[in-house]
């Protein structure tokens, strides 16, 4: 083989490679995720306005145990995961072995998590983080979760 011929038979070899590589991190729409919004609740004559900053967290019920216990928190009952509020540490997530999404400057926010989760937001004041409300929800590997922070508390609706 010349060493033209082999040149243009390792061009194409990485062309072929470069291509493969690419169709796998596009083809399908790229990696599964999904995509959220933190808002306000809707009122009669609002829409609800993005809340900026913060947090997402993702937790198990074990996680939440652990995480409620460790924060000086009371566990919530069901009804009242939505309006569980106290000041916690958001390291602590991470520290039980959950995930922290931070919310975007737009109120947006994307995770890879799937499974059944309570989902916490945490806000951000100074010297402290502040819990405001819970939802539990059953996380798919993609697609779109609209939370909003209202006066029924933390509600998480899932969409495709």
């Amino acid at each position: 083989m010349s060493s033209q011929s082999s040149s243009r038979a390792t061009t194409a070899l990485l062309a072929l490679a470069a291509a493969l590589a690419l169709t796998g991190l596009t083809g399908c729409g790229g990696p599964d995720a999904l995509r959220g919004t933190l808002r306000t609740a809707p009122t009669k004559g609002n829409d609800g306005t993005p809340l900026v900053g913060g947090w997402i967290a993702v937790l198990t019920q074990a996680q939440a145990n652990d995480f409620w216990a460790q924060s000086g928190i009371d566990q919530p009952t069901e009804d009242g995961l939505a309006f569980v509020t106290g000041r916690v540490r958001h390291e602590a997530i991470g520290e039980l072995g959950g995930t922290l999404v931070p919310v975007d400057d737009q109120g947006t926010f994307t995770t890879t998590v799937t499974g059944r989760h309570q989902l916490c937001v945490l806000r951000e004041l100074p010297q402290v983080d502040l819990v405001r409300g819970c939802a539990t929800v059953d996380l798919p590997a993609k697609g779109t979760l609209a939370i909003t922070v209202g006066d029924d508390g933390v509600r998480a609706k899932l969409g495709r």
